[in-house]
């Protein structure tokens, strides 16, 4: 059961702290086909969920802005929560993600892009586009 899941990926990630530790068990586990991909969404959902009790318990003990750190705390929590509310419940809407997953998956093994798929996605993911809205936010602030 798919609920079930986001369960126990919750529980996992609050033993261990931390939903990339609970993401980087599941994956290489995923990828041999011990679990399948629709059993991973809800395990890293419910890894994402997880997570936010760090964020909760330092919003427990600050003392010079607790407001604020609350705050930044429940909107972890909730932007997590929408966020299933929004991609898990409807199977047709589930699809789009684990698609996406399946189109990585096939680029990164592909033989004539395998090479260099992986290496032109982490550039454009993790560099080029925050580069981009990093030089739109400060644009828009002058």
């Amino acid at each position: 059961n798919g609920y079930f899941n986001i369960l126990v990926g919750m529980g996992i990630t609050i033993m261990v702290q931390s939903s990339s530790i609970t993401t980087a068990t599941l994956t290489p586990i995923a990828a041999v086909g011990l679990i399948g991909l629709e059993d991973m969404l809800p395990l890293t959902l419910g890894a994402n969920i997880g997570t936010t009790l760090t964020g909760i318990m330092g919003a427990t003990v600050v003392a010079s802005n607790p407001v604020e750190a609350w705050q930044v705390a429940l909107c972890h929590l909730f932007f997590n929560i929408f966020g299933i509310l929004l991609w898990y419940p409807i199977p047709r809407i589930r699809q789009i993600p684990l698609n996406a997953a399946r189109f990585l998956g096939r680029m990164t093994t592909h033989p004539k892009y395998g090479r260099v798929f992986p290496l032109v996605y982490t550039l454009v993911v993790f560099f080029i586009i925050p580069s981009i809205c990093y030089g739109i936010a400060v644009a828009a602030t002058q």
